[in-house]
C-alpha cells in the first residue's frame, strides 16, 4: 500500500534465495496491498538461487527494473540487499527486511522490523516451565510480531490516500477483522 502510495506507476519487483512459501507469500501480500491502490500494477517474484551474493540480487532486481518494476521487496538479507541497491540506482521505492533498514539507502520507504524477542520470549518460557516439546512457534503482526517502520524523511512521498488505508488495514489487521491472504506459490 505504501509502496503504490509512493510511486506514480510500475510494477512491484520480488525476490528471494530460494523460492520458499513464506518468500512467495510476502511477496504476494506486497502486491495485494499495492493493488489496493492501483489495481491494475502487475509484478514478478525471481528466486535468485542463493541467500549471499547481493550483486547477484542486484542483478535480478536490474532485470526487474528493466521490465517497468518501481516497487522492490525482497525475502533474505542478500536479496533485499540487492532490491535496494537496484532500486537506489534506478529510482523507486524498496522495503527493508527483518529491521529498520533506513540506512541502507534513499530508496528504503518502510522497513518490516521482526520482533524477534517475542518469539523466543515463548520459548523461553516454555523451557523455564520445564517444556522441551518441539513445536511451531509463531506472533503474528496482530500480535506484535512484526511492525512496519515508516521512514521519516519519506513519509511526505506516501499519498494521504495510501497512507489513510495503510492505517485502516493495519488496524484490521490487529483487531483480527482482516486477513491476509497467504499465497504459498505461484498459482
Amino acid at each position: 500500500i505504501l509502496a503504490a502510495g509512493a510511486t506514480e506507476g510500475g510494477s512491484v519487483a520480488g525476490a528471494a534465495g530460494f523460492e520458499i512459501p513464506a518468500c512467495y507469500a510476502m511477496y504476494e501480500a506486497f502486491l495485494a496491498g499495492a493493488q489496493e491502490i492501483r489495481p491494475e500494477t502487475t509484478g514478478s517474484f525471481v528466486a535468485v538461487g542463493d541467500w549471499y551474493d547481493v550483486q547477484l540480487a542486484k542483478e535480478a532486481a536490474l532485470s526487474q527494473s528493466d521490465d517497468d518494476a518501481t516497487m522492490f521487496v525482497g525475502c533474505g538479507q542478500a536479496p533485499t540487499f540487492g532490491q535496494i541497491e537496484a532500486a537506489n540506482d534506478q529510482g523507486g521505492v524498496s522495503s527493508g527486511y527483518v529491521g529498520d533498514m533506513s540506512e541502507v539507502g534513499d530508496s528504503v520507504l518502510s522497513s518490516f522490523n521482526w520482533r524477534l524477542d517475542l518469539l523466543f520470549g515463548e520459548v523461553v518460557d516454555d523451557v523455564a516451565a520445564g517444556s522441551n516439546e518441539a513445536q511451531y512457534y509463531g506472533v503474528s503482526l496482530a500480535d506484535g510480531g512484526l511492525e512496519v517502520v515508516i521512514d521519516p524523511t519519506d513519509a511526505d512521498s506516501i499519498s494521504a490516500e495510501a497512507l489513510e488505508l495503510f492505517e485502516t488495514r493495519l488496524a484490521e489487521i490487529q483487531a483480527g477483522t482482516f486477513e491476509v491472504p497467504f499465497v504459498p506459490e505461484a498459482g
